[in-house]
């Protein structure tokens, strides 16, 4: 693509993201976003969303939070899709009350969120 002239965007880092996470790659995946932010293309949300998703898949649940916690500081704000995988990827490793803490803040609107009922 690059070799055509036509420069990656963030469509395409989310597409090479979720190739990596599908088959468990999960460092290649961590490397495409950086790289993505050190050739200036942001991240957005789902970009956020599809890393997390694939470290609750692939177990790694510490990874999945701390990436969780980091959106706030890259200026975004986890959405109804972001807490749905979490709260997922919690529930798949039996930590019912830690999954029943984050919906407690969604429902009070602490991440700028609220469940769709």
């Amino acid at each position: 693509m690059i070799q055509k002239g036509v420069p990656p965007n963030v469509i395409t880092y989310n597409a090479l993201m979720d190739g990596y996470c599908l088959t468990g790659k999960m460092d290649r995946a961590q490397e495409v976003l950086n790289t993505m932010k050190s050739n200036e293309i942001w991240p957005d949300c789902y970009s956020y969303n599809i890393l997390i998703d694939g470290l609750c898949k692939n177990r790694k649940l510490d990874e999945a939070r701390n990436t969780f916690d980091k959106l706030a500081s890259s200026g975004l704000q986890p959405d109804v899709i972001t807490h749905n995988i979490m709260i997922r990827g919690l529930c798949q490793e039996g930590l019912f009350e830690e999954a029943k803490e984050l919906l407690s803040k969604m429902e009070t609107g602490i991440h700028g969120t609220r469940p769709i009922i």
